[in-house]
């Protein structure tokens, strides 16, 4: 009896001295667990921070393909390579000058801010500033169309009407390391000034000169644009500088009338 007895406590002894090793033993393979559940979930959150990098690049990045429109009304689709230069017909840049007088110079209360936003996607980043800026000699575009929203019944309508443009002259340019042509353009046009009831106000009808001096954008940087400043300018038309001035002779041509 004594004998099994002794057998029996030698196996307990056994198995108590067996216990730590094994406890100690889950523990490391628990730990070993944890820092692969730990390493595992870090993965995937990097491939889902890369994922949605490259989603973003993606939806930034655009393969620009251009519509040539010809005199007759035909159209032709072709790819536009780095080493391509931009041509456009003459009627493509007027449209995209007469947006930019209408909705820079044109006051419709109804459409101010909007008005506003489409202008300045066509100023250069000096311009723009300007056209921002709440300083002394700044326009401050953003208080001028919140100004005229709440006074709908008692600001003035101003309508723009386009006669003609002159683009006289091109200069070669240097835009930071590129190198690309400045044009200047004269555009005579006419202010008329209502009042909210839709009349014409006394000498509300003005004969202006537009003066500016613009470049079209190369395509690395028109790719960098978003798709809604492609749909307001999607030749990339950018305005370097530019002043308006009242016509002194009120010029008129066969071309004007």
């Amino acid at each position: 009896m004594s004998v099994v007895m002794d057998e029996a406590e030698q196996k307990r002894a056994d198995n108590n001295s067996k216990l730590p090793a094994e406890k100690a033993s889950w523990r490391v393979l628990n730990n070993k667990l944890w820092i692969f559940a730990i390493l595992l979930l870090l993965v995937v959150i990097y491939q889902g921070w890369s994922n949605r990098q490259a989603f973003n690049a993606a939806m930034h990045t655009k393969e620009l393909v251009w519509i040539k429109m010809g005199p007759d009304g035909s159209s032709t689709v072709d790819e536009f390579t780095p080493s391509d230069k931009p041509i456009f017909y003459k009627a493509t840049v007027d449209s995209a000058l007469e947006k930019y007088l209408t909705t820079r110079y044109g006051v419709q209360p109804e459409t101010i801010r909007k008005d506003y936003g489409v202008a300045g996607v066509f100023m250069s980043e000096p311009m723009y500033t300007e056209f921002l800026s709440t300083q002394p000699g700044g326009f401050n575009a953003l208080q001028k169309s919140v100004d005229i929203q709440a006074n709908t019944n008692s600001v003035p309508r101003v309508e723009v009407k386009w006669k003609f443009p002159d683009h006289y002259d091109s200069v070669p340019g240097v835009f930071g390391k590129t190198k690309g042509s400045v044009f200047r353009t004269n555009v005579y046009f006419t202010t008329t000034t209502k009042s909210p009831s839709g009349l014409v106000m006394k000498d509300g009808v003005k004969n202006m000169i537009w003066r500016g001096q613009w470049r079209l954008l190369p395509k690395s940087q028109l790719e960098k644009k978003s798709t809604a400043w492609l749909r307001a300018n999607p030749i990339g038309l950018e305005i370097i500088q530019a002043d308006v001035i009242e016509d002194p002779a009120g010029y008129k041509s066969e071309e004007a009338k």
